[in-house]
């Protein structure tokens, strides 16, 4: 058996995983660079009810429901769990399924789960393979879901934890305070905001400032803006000393799905922290990572 027969498409869900720790958007990255590992299987990242899984025997066998199945397979699991189920075929337009996932995250009324769905009668890889990368990736998707998703949580992770998806990331990814200062940073982050020519160096417990005033009233204004709801993301260009090419720095809101269990946030709280990516050559890190 050959687990990973495009070592470059490895690559490539290893740097997805670590984009889609900052951004929720980013996701669907990971989908797509699973399912290029195994042409004719379909993964999905998406959200369960546990309020009402029904029993097996309660669910129909000649229509039945993929998200009914789930349900009643993973309401007893416990986070980290990698699971492997069989849904039966409802006819000839739904022939049976076969499901090999993880949950990534589970609160009380709900859980997330990576679901890697196949024909089991079709002509694509067993599920061996594909239980065996989810395996591999366990503990690096767990840690980069709650990052994206949990951050102003009582379920984030540390800061070791963020800083260590972040690392293996060529361009700089933050996590900032509301005043600014460095809450976490992976080491492209570190390396950049050190540099004198667009950012001054680091003080008042590692506040971020951008070396010119132009600058420094942008970002401000750029994190104050977010930090009060008022929008989800913005993208900058820090023009710095002297003249040459600027450093662009994205600004997005922290957080995609907070926990189900938690009560929901009023309307007019702030927020806390923002995510700020530096350095990345192309603009889009915001919509698409």
């Amino acid at each position: 058996m050959a687990l990973i027969p495009f070592p470059g498409r490895a690559d490539n869900l290893r740097q997805q995983i670590a984009c889609a720790s900052y951004s929720p958007q980013n996701w669907d990255r990971v989908a797509v660079a699973i399912d290029d590992l195994f042409p004719g299987v379909t993964t999905r990242i998406q959200r369960v009810s546990l309020l009402a899984a029904p029993d097996a025997a309660a669910l129909p066998s000649d229509r039945p429901d993929p998200d009914a199945w789930l349900a009643q397979h993973v309401v007893g699991l416990p986070a980290g769990a990698v699971f492997d189920i069989r849904a039966p075929a409802g006819g000839a337009s739904s022939p049976e399924t076969r499901i090999t996932g993880l949950l990534l995250h589970r609160c009380d009324t709900s859980c997330w789960v990576l679901a890697v769905a196949r024909q089991a009668d079709a002509d694509v890889p067993s599920r061996a393979p594909v239980s065996a990368l989810i395996h591999r990736h366990a503990e690096a998707l767990q840690r980069a879901f709650l990052i994206s998703h949990c951050l102003g949580t009582e379920c984030a992770p540390d800061r070791a934890a963020i800083e260590e998806s972040w690392d293996s990331l060529p361009f700089g990814v933050a996590l900032l305070s509301r005043r600014r200062t460095i809450l976490a940073a992976n080491s492209a982050a570190e390396d950049l905001l050190s540099t004198r020519r667009f950012f001054l160096p680091p003080r008042d417990h590692s506040t971020v400032r951008p070396a010119t005033a132009k600058d420094r009233r942008r970002l401000f204004r750029a994190v104050d803006r977010i930090i009060l709801g008022e929008c989800d993301g913005d993208d900058l260009l820090i023009e710095g000393l002297r003249h040459g090419e600027p450093m662009p720095v994205s600004l997005l809101a922290v957080g995609g799905d907070t926990c189900a269990s938690l009560p929901p946030a009023p309307a007019s709280n702030r927020r806390d922290s923002l995510i700020a990516v530096i350095g990345r050559p192309d603009q889009d890190a915001q919509t698409d990572g």
